[in-house]
C-alpha cells in the first residue's frame, strides 16, 4: 500500500474495500523519470489473470513549469506473450508542477497478456513522480 497515491486508494476502492483489489506498481521513478521531449520503452507485463476488465492508471508532475503538453502511455495485447499489437493508449495534459493522473478500465475479455509498451513525454520539462498502476478484481 506504500505505493498507492490517495487518488489511487479513493478510484480502486470504490466503497468495496481496497483489500479486493490487486495493485500493482509497474513502473516506478521519481525525479526526472522521463526527460523531455522523450519516448521510453516499458514493456513491463501487466498480468490480467481472470479478469475481463484491468483497470489501469499513471500519475506524474513536471520537474518544472512548462506549456501544457500530453504524457501518453502505449499498451499493446498478445496472444502468445512474443507478437505484440497496439491495444490502447492514456494521453494526459501535464500541468506544470502539479501532479495530475488518469485511471481507466480496459477490456481484455480472453487477451491473455497485456503489457505497458511506451510512456511518451510531449512536454518541454521532466517527467518526476512518474507512477504507472494496474488493479484487478477476481470475477470481473
Amino acid at each position: 500500500m506504500k505505493f498507492l497515491p490517495s487518488w489511487v486508494i479513493g478510484v480502486a476502492g470504490l466503497g468495496m474495500g481496497v483489500a479486493a483489489h490487486a495493485q500493482t506498481p509497474l513502473f516506478l521513478d521519481a525525479t526526472n523519470a522521463i526527460a523531455a521531449s522523450t519516448t521510453v520503452t516499458n514493456n513491463a507485463l501487466i498480468g490480467v489473470g481472470n479478469s475481463a476488465q484491468v483497470a489501469v492508471g499513471f500519475r506524474f508532475a513536471l520537474a518544472g513549469a512548462a506549456t501544457a503538453a500530453n504524457i501518453t502511455a502505449t499498451y499493446q495485447s498478445s496472444i502468445d506473450g512474443s507478437n505484440w499489437v497496439s491495444f490502447a493508449t492514456l494521453a494526459v495534459p501535464s500541468n506544470g508542477t502539479s501532479a495530475v493522473g488518469v485511471v481507466t478500465n480496459l477490456t481484455v475479455n480472453a487477451i491473455p497478456f497485456l503489457r505497458l509498451f511506451t510512456t511518451q513525454n510531449a512536454a518541454t520539462q521532466a517527467v518526476s513522480g512518474l507512477l504507472h498502476l494496474k488493479f484487478t478484481k477476481a470475477g470481473f
